[in-house]
């Protein structure tokens, strides 16, 4: 029994040490619900890499500004693109090459 006890919690722990990251930046985003116009798009981290709903990302990172907060980027190989600027509303963009929409996303 202790076993399994010990064994229950050891996986449930694993979720605490997958920490993703956008090169660059020390605290990224390890989940975002973003909410635009016609749909829903979400950022979760799994096993140290982020998806876009259920769609791999394949690179992301911090836009280089000289002012102001961050803008954080993430694309996936089909080309879906999700832009985030981290200010007191999280703004976002999406594109996937067909829709361009603009919204916000809450942590």
């Amino acid at each position: 029994m202790k076993i399994l006890i010990l064994s229950l919690f050891l996986l449930s722990s694993f979720g605490a040490f997958a920490k993703c990251k956008v090169y660059g930046i020390s605290d990224s985003p390890q989940k975002l619900t973003c909410q635009f116009p016609e749909m829903e798009v979400r950022l979760s981290c799994r096993w140290n890499t982020y998806y876009l709903n259920s769609e791999k990302v394949n690179l992301a990172f911090h836009m280089e500004v000289e002012e102001g907060a961050v803008p954080l980027v993430f694309k996936t190989k089909s080309g879906v693109t999700l832009t985030v600027l981290p200010e007191e509303q999280i703004l976002a963009e999406y594109t996937d090459g067909k829709v361009w929409a603009e919204g916000t996303c809450r942590r």
